[in-house]
């Protein structure tokens, strides 16, 4: 499908995207060579945008990847209808199919990935995300375990209880923007996905991972909600779930700062103050716009505040329940 894994590049970095997010990619790539010696980086793409992906980003330690090489659009489609007609909220949700596609397309990549179990270190990472300060990502070849304060959806743990008939007993959200996965971690989720109901392994990857989350979602969720699934979810409470102690390791991060770009300068404060990426959810709204430096430093105070008051509380709420 692509080429070998260079076994001397310890990390390897993947995301699955469009063409708005290539200058997003560009920048985090700068950054990511500032901080990591050797890394490879796979981009998973629609296959009409391959050639493009391949001229904006001809670096040789990036690859291309055409997403049909997992599961095609139009066959993730029809599986999508199958489960999804059965609801009363088929029209309502049709809107977020490729969101859907995305996620089947990162877990297929994973499993794909770690068929070689030699392959150690496996970094989903956010296409919209620009990284400014180092993160460790393992230790002693072990992925850490992070958590985050300022995200929580709870549809996505129901699916997950469904999926996995458990949840742990005290978990943080893993959307965060990254996901740190080793083959232990990959081949234990891959036990418990194929125990749920009978949908044993017997398909491409692709389809049996498209058949086992929207079979999960339909079966648990009756009502319509924007969304009801997260692969970084998906992968960090079944990491959870192997674990005696759940304590999950927090960061400050910035997110949701749709207004315009951010300056320079803006930039330089963020890693003064430890933030360690940026989120452009949208970055294709943003791109050429000023931010307004009067709401970037509100929205900094709020922020901080926020995350040192929830850092506190999860901490004390962690030593009481442990």
């Amino acid at each position: 499908m692509f080429k070998d894994y260079l076994s001397n590049k310890k990390l390897n970095f993947f995301c699955v995207t469009m063409p708005k997010n290539i200058p997003v990619i560009k920048k985090n790539y700068i950054n990511l060579k500032s901080f990591y010696k050797n890394f490879n980086y796979y981009i998973i793409c629609p296959k009409k945008d391959v050639v493009k992906f391949q001229r904006e980003l001809h670096m040789s330690n990036i690859q291309i990847i055409n997403e049909d090489s997992f599961l095609t659009k139009r066959d993730f489609s029809k599986i999508f209808h199958k489960y999804f007609s059965k609801t009363n909220y088929l029209k309502k949700i049709k809107w977020r199919e490729g969101w859907y596609y995305q996620q089947v397309l990162k877990i297929s990549f994973v499993f794909f990935f770690f068929k070689n179990k030699n392959t150690k270190h496996l970094i989903q990472w956010e296409a919209d995300t620009i990284i400014l300060r180092k993160i460790e990502f393992f230790k002693n070849n072990k992925p850490i375990i992070y958590g985050t304060l300022f995200e929580k959806n709870n549809k996505y743990f129901v699916t997950l209880k469904e999926l996995f008939r458990k949840l742990p007993k005290h978990y943080l959200s893993f959307t965060f923007q990254f996901s740190s996965l080793n083959y232990s971690i990959i081949n234990n989720l891959f036990t418990k996905l194929n125990s749920y109901e009978r949908f044993n392994f017997k398909n491409t990857p692709a389809k049996w991972i498209s058949t086992i989350m929207l079979h999960s979602i339909t079966t648990i969720h009756k009502n319509y909600n924007i969304s009801f699934f997260s692969e970084q979810d998906l992968f960090g409470i079944s990491q959870l779930l192997n674990k005696k102690k759940t304590y999950q390791k927090t960061f400050i991060y910035f997110r949701n700062f749709t207004r315009g770009e951010l300056s320079n300068f803006e930039i330089r404060v963020l890693k003064k103050l430890k933030f360690y990426h940026i989120t452009y959810d949208n970055y294709d709204l943003v791109k050429n716009k000023k931010s307004n430096q009067f709401f970037f430093f509100y929205y900094l105070l709020r922020l901080i505040i926020r995350y040192l008051y929830r850092q506190i509380k999860y901490l004390l709420s962690y030593l009481i329940k442990n």
